[in-house]
This record gives structure tokens, C-alpha cells and sequence, in this order.
């Protein structure tokens, strides 16, 4: 990198994708005409030369995250999209990367502090570097006038860019989640381990990993049914009454098979919410932030995810991250249950999506849970 430009070293330029196909202007993605011109990128974003005089004024390799805050700094995004298919990539290409990102000091922290915490529990070795300290490597390339330009020089890099993923059809127009190309590019190679487990992601929880072909998913020591309250938010969430409801019938479930039962709630540690994950079996709720710990959930032959929409609405984030590591999703329309490849094809986030009065029929979703253990556990 000189000046702010990153200059791709090659002797066959060929073998790399467009330049549209690999970077962005960085800004905040918009549906408009003018937003997606003004994300496409210069020469001055990124140039590909087949041949460069060596230069290590500085050595670095890692990651490069040019992305705005606009997604960073959601859990979801941050965790189970954007460092999903980090590493996804790094798994079956090299090893564990340090980290730069171009937001600000801000940018890809979120509100309780989640994306913080996972980042230093998973990756406790790994540096962050935001905006202003890429601005400093850039202000080192350019020493002035009548001096000799110089070059961070990165052996490795691994460059992802939100704007440039969606410009492939698989992210563009089929799976709107950017872990979904490397992850699939990886998988198509059979350069992943335990993909049928999301072995691949195991090491960033502590699981042991096993290659693909040996997977065999084990039966959970103990079934544990986790449930994601939404209650101290103001938008897709039970009223009141209809909370105790559900709350009463799951608890019921737990008691009737002698099985463990938790919830979550926003008021709960990071560390309890991520231990609680770690050991459960079927994680329940409304579709929000907190299903994104999913991620932490042990693989096992019954884990599964149990979403719930207010109708007609549907969103893919844990749908497709959940199928990506080896478990099964249920959507929920108050009494009609939906699974792959039996779930809406596009999303649905219409006026209603995010109402804060939504329903569910009880019994259907205990009865979901009960018939996926059963079936599972035979």
C-alpha cells in the first residue's frame, strides 16, 4: 500500500478477480443508483501491476476489512457474518490472521459490547487497527515533496469489502450474507474441516477439529432448550402477557422431559449469555441480535434454531447461518412451522416485521421442539 492505494504484486494479473469484484469505495451501501456508482471503484482505491520493484519498507499480512460502521457494528453481522467467512477463508488457506479494518475507533463496536467481547475471547492474540491508524500508514507512505515514496509491503492479505461481495451472484442475488462466498468456494475444494459440524468455525470456541470425512455428530450429553427474550426491546417482541405464555409453556417442556431450560435476557453478563450458549441444544426466539449466538452452540446430531416471525415476515441471517454450521432451522408463523428447503425464498421485513405485539401458538412451538429431539435423538 502507498498513499491509500493498495497495488496488487503479480506476475499474472489473470488470476485475480476484477477490481469491482475485490474492493469499494468504502461508503455505506444504499439502493439507489447514485450510492452504487459512487462504491464503485478507482485507481486510486486498488491497481493491479504485473510486476513491481521488491520493496519492505514494511512487512504486514492479515486482514484488511474496508467496510463503514453502517454493518460493523451489529453483532450479527460483525460475528456471524462478517468473521464467519473470515474464517472460513483463513481455515482453509492459511492460518490466524492479525487485523486492520478501515471504520472508525467506533465503527465495529456495538452497544453491548458483544462483538468487543468475542473478538478478544476468540482471537485474544490478533491487533486492531481502525481508520485513523490506516490514515498513519498511509501519511508514512508519503514523506513529501522530493522524497522517495515508500510502500507497506503485506506477503498475505486477505481483503474483504461488504460492497464488492454483493456484486457476485451468490451474495448479490441468492444468500445476501458476504461468509457465504468464501464459505462456499472452501467447501466446493473440500478445503474445510468437519463442514457438516462447522468444524471449520470450532476452533474460535474451543471444540476439537476433526476433518469432514470423520465427522460424526455426537448426541448432546443433556438437551438444553435456551430461550432469547426480546422483552426490553421496543420493536419485535411478545406483548407482555403473551410472553408469560410462552415463557410457562416451554418451562413446562423442560420440566415434562427433565431437561434443562434458560433465558436469555439483555440484563444477563456477556459471559453467562455466551456460557449458556455454549451448552445448548435448541436456542428459541423472535428473530434478533440475540440469536447470533447460535455461533457458540455445541454440534451436536439435535441442535437446532427455532425462529420466530410475525407473519408474513422472514429473514435469512440465522437461517443461513445455522444450515452453514451443520444445524436445523425452523421458521415459525405463529401456528405454521417451516424449514428448509420449505422456507420463503426472499425476505420479508414489510411494515409488520417489526411490530411489538407478535404472537405464537405455544403448542406448536413446544411441539416443534419436542418433534425435532425426538426424531434427532432416535
Amino acid at each position: 500500500m502507498a498513499n491509500g492505494t493498495l497495488f496488487v504484486v503479480t506476475d499474472d494479473p489473470s488470476v485475480f478477480p476484477q477490481k469491482r469484484m475485490m474492493i469499494s469505495t468504502g461508503l455505506p451501501g444504499f439502493d439507489t443508483d447514485k450510492n452504487r456508482a459512487e462504491r464503485e471503484p478507482t485507481d486510486r482505491d486498488l491497481l493491479t501491476y504485473r510486476a513491481l520493484k521488491q520493496r519492505n519498507d514494511g512487512e504486514l499480512a492479515g486482514v484488511l476489512i474496508n467496510e463503514p460502521s453502517q454493518f460493523l457494528g451489529h453483532y450479527y453481522h460483525f460475528v456471524a457474518e462478517l468473521f464467519f467467512g473470515i474464517q472460513a477463508f483463513w481455515h482453509g488457506s492459511f492460518s490466524t490472521a492479525s487485523n486492520r479494518a478501515r471504520t472508525d475507533a467506533d465503527g465495529w463496536r456495538d452497544k453491548p459490547g458483544l462483538n468487543a467481547y468475542f473478538l478478544h475471547a476468540a482471537f485474544p492474540s490478533l491487533a486492531v487497527e481502525d481508520e485513523r491508524d490506516w490514515q498513519e500508514r498511509i501519511n508514512a507512505t508519503w514523506p513529501g515533496p522530493g522524497s522517495v515514496d515508500q510502500v507497506w509491503h503485506f506477503p498475505t492479505l486477505l481483503l474483504t469489502d461488504r460492497s464488492a461481495s454483493f456484486r457476485s451472484s451468490i451474495v448479490g442475488l441468492v444468500t445476501n450474507r458476504i461468509a457465504s462466498a468464501p464459505l462456499l468456494y472452501m467447501q466446493e475444494r473440500n478445503l474445510l474441516m468437519g463442514v457438516q459440524a462447522g468444524g471449520w468455525w470450532e476452533p474460535v470456541h474451543g471444540v476439537e477439529v476433526k476433518r469432514s470425512d470423520m465427522v460424526q455428530l455426537p448426541l448432546p450429553e443433556k438437551v438444553v432448550i435456551t430461550y432469547v427474550s426480546r422483552q426490553a426491546t421496543s420493536s419485535r417482541r411478545f406483548t407482555h402477557e403473551h410472553h408469560a405464555v410462552v415463557l410457562q409453556a416451554l418451562e413446562g417442556l423442560a420440566r415434562r422431559k427433565g431437561w434443562e431450560f434458560n433465558e436469555l435476557r439483555a440484563d444477563m453478563s456477556r459471559e453467562k449469555q455466551i456460557q449458556v450458549a455454549a451448552r445448548t441444544t435448541v436456542l428459541v426466539g423472535i428473530h434478533g441480535n440475540g440469536l447470533s449466538h447460535l455461533v457458540f452452540m455445541p454440534p451436536t446430531k439435535a441442535s437446532a434454531v427455532v425462529e420466530i416471525f410475525n407473519p408474513p415476515g422472514f429473514a435469512h441471517d440465522y437461517e443461513w447461518t445455522a444450515r452453514a454450521l451443520g444445524m436445523t432451522h425452523y421458521a415459525i408463523h405463529y401456528d405454521r412451522v417451516m424449514t428448509y428447503p420449505n422456507e420463503p425464498q426472499y425476505a420479508d421485513m414489510g411494515a409488520s416485521f417489526h411490530s411489538d405485539a407478535i404472537r405464537v401458538d405455544p403448542g406448536t412451538v413446544v411441539k416443534t421442539i419436542e418433534d425435532h429431539v425426538a426424531k434427532k435423538m432416535m
